[in-house]
């Protein structure tokens, strides 16, 4: 697998999702109105996490093309 695989099975609509359970009306606002943009970022964020933490587990991953 390589980082584009790690961050294009990210779902993070569906962890804003489950946010927006515990939030009062105005973060569901705010949670409800990211941009793209902003919601790439976030999946980038936590893709870098998640592949340090994979290749620490033995993981390899490899470049991007």
């Amino acid at each position: 697998m390589n980082a584009d695989d790690i961050v294009g099975s990210i779902d993070v609509q569906a962890l804003l999702d489950r946010l927006e359970c515990c939030c009062d009306p105005q973060e569901y606002y705010k949670l409800n109105h990211f941009s793209t943009a902003q919601i790439n970022e976030l999946k980038t964020i936590i893709a870098d996490s998640l592949i340090a933490k994979l290749a620490s587990m033995g993981l390899r991953i490899e470049e991007n093309n």
